[in-house]
């Protein structure tokens, strides 16, 4: 890419991130916008549901990838064509009227318009942002405040208020929440909760450890928590993905090359992970004698 591309790209995608974009100039960039922006588009389900042309837009864009293709029609499938008309604005407008005191209605108003968007694993921004500014943004969610002082993050009562959530909310509070609420939601069957779980920007090293771990995810929710960079060093997190036969192969195969010799022992003998996998321990193992 030109300097003047690269320029742009990094201009659309702070654009993409503002929670008071107008719909229409939103749509503009989901019609238009690179692979990049346009993740950065499809991430934000909440504004998606609250604005059906942006969807549209992002139909027509000729830059989508067939995995982001394939999570527009999952979208629409979901909330549309089954007729699930969720909408996280009326939904949390009747919540907050009962549980949040002291709070205006046009500041309840204002919260609910958007979700702050968080970049997907997919891409990243070649120009960093200064997270200083996000950091508070996403400290001071109404609706995720007024969950956490409800529950107190008290697992029962979390737990039946998680039930009585919709998908949306559930979403935000995946992406913005505890983790006691993380790691409640992780085991939800909708992919698109799982997803927000994984590109939460409070997910720690500990609880990435655990999701590798668990073999009941889908494979793309294990895809996209393999992709956050910042994990890859923890040799823990790797060996567990490793060992997850729910891993795609060829993230699995390639993690293999940064595990340590006991690890790699104890991969070579288990008989749970496929065999490409564990006959590529060997082959390190050996190579290392």
């Amino acid at each position: 890419f030109t300097e003047t591309q690269q320029g742009d790209r990094a201009v659309e995608l702070i654009l993409v991130r503002h929670p008071r974009i107008p719909d229409e100039a939103l749509a503009f960039l989901a019609r238009t916008g690179a692979t990049e922006v346009a993740d950065l588009i499809l991430t934000n389900q909440a504004r998606l549901l609250e604005s059906p042309s942006v969807v549209e837009a992002l139909k027509e864009n000729p830059n989508l990838s067939p995995v982001q293709k394939r999570r527009l029609m999952e979208f629409e499938e979901e909330y549309i064509r089954k007729g699930a008309t969720y909408r996280l604005k009326k939904a949390a407008e009747e919540e907050l009227t009962q549980a949040a005191v002291g709070v205006s209605e046009e500041e309840q108003l204002a919260a609910m318009r958007t979700v702050p968007l968080i970049p997907g694993p997919e891409s990243r921004p070649e120009t960093p942002e200064p997270e200083e500014p996000l950091a508070e943004e996403l400290e001071t969610v109404p609706e995720v405040e007024a969950v956490e002082k409800e529950t107190q993050n008290e697992p029962e009562r979390l737990f039946n208020k998680l039930m009585k959530m919709t998908v949306p909310e559930k979403i935000m509070l995946a992406l913005l929440g505890s983790r006691e609420a993380r790691m409640m939601l992780i085991r939800e069957p909708n992919r698109l909760i799982g997803e927000a779980v994984v590109k939460s920007p409070k997910l720690t090293e500990a609880e990435a450890e655990n999701i590798a771990a668990m073999r009941h995810l889908d494979t793309e929710i294990l895809r996209l928590l393999a992709a956050r960079r910042e994990f890859m060093r923890n040799r823990t997190f790797l060996y567990r993905l490793a060992s997850n036969p729910k891993t795609p192969l060829a993230i699995a195969l390639n993690v293999v090359g940064r595990l340590n010799p006991m690890q790699l022992r104890d991969l070579a003998r288990n008989r749970d992970v496929p065999a490409p996998v564990r006959k590529n321990a060997q082959q390190r193992l050996k190579q290392m004698r």
